[in-house]
């Protein structure tokens, strides 16, 4: 009968190839157990993650150390792509990351071939990437490159408009989480720039 065709697609989910890797087709079952407050805290500490470092700080640091123009709209129409093609084949969820640019560029990067480069190197690797091999990475030494990240951010976070707000996004971000940061942050900025409107007005009027 429709009616009960209709209620095994509801509760089973609408039959889908799935290619390697692929994840499984979504149901009510599959969201309503997958929907929880660890979830959600993921979800929009992860929105705001993609929104305001994989798009929008890219795109001011590829302004800042390349002099280079590419929009938030380019990067995540990007992403988008990458993930759209990348994803079914069995591949992790992708973005851009301004940590990454800002690395390559303290090490010396200056043009796209330095991706080109770790890419060739990334393959070359692969057939010795071996668990023994990874579990003997020093990871001291991500600990160092991850700290000469940090200082080359923060040396561009010095050039923003309100440092004073910079620092107390961080501060937030550190004791709440990225989404809730990235939200007080916007809000802030709003009523920053609307107090030098104000401000602005009044010194016309004078």
């Amino acid at each position: 009968r429709p009616s009960k065709v209709a209620l095994a697609l509801v509760t089973a989910g609408i039959p889908a190839p799935r290619w390697p890797g692929a994840p499984p087709a979504l149901s009510l079952q599959v969201l309503s157990g997958a929907v929880t407050r660890s979830t959600a805290d993921g979800i929009v500490a992860q929105l705001a993650m993609t929104i305001g470092n994989a798009a929008l700080a890219t795109s001011l640091l590829f302004a800042d150390l390349f002099d280079a123009e590419v929009t938030p709209d380019e990067l995540s129409a990007s992403m988008g792509a990458t993930n759209l093609i990348a994803v079914p084949l069995g591949a992790i969820p992708m973005c851009h990351g301004c940590d990454g640019v800002a690395g390559k560029h303290a090490f010396g990067a200056r043009t796209g071939g330095a991706n080109v480069v770790l890419g060739v190197g990334y393959l070359v690797a692969v057939p010795f990437a071996t668990p023994a091999l990874l579990d003997a990475f020093p990871v001291a030494m991500l600990g160092a490159l991850l700290a000469i990240v940090a200082v080359s951010l923060a040396r561009n976070a010095l050039d923003s408009e309100n440092v004073a707000l910079s620092v107390a996004i961080g501060l937030v971000a550190l004791a709440t989480n990225l989404g809730v940061a990235f939200l007080l942050g916007i809000v802030a900025h709003l009523a920053w720039e609307r107090v030098r409107e104000r401000d602005g007005e009044s010194d016309d009027r004078l």
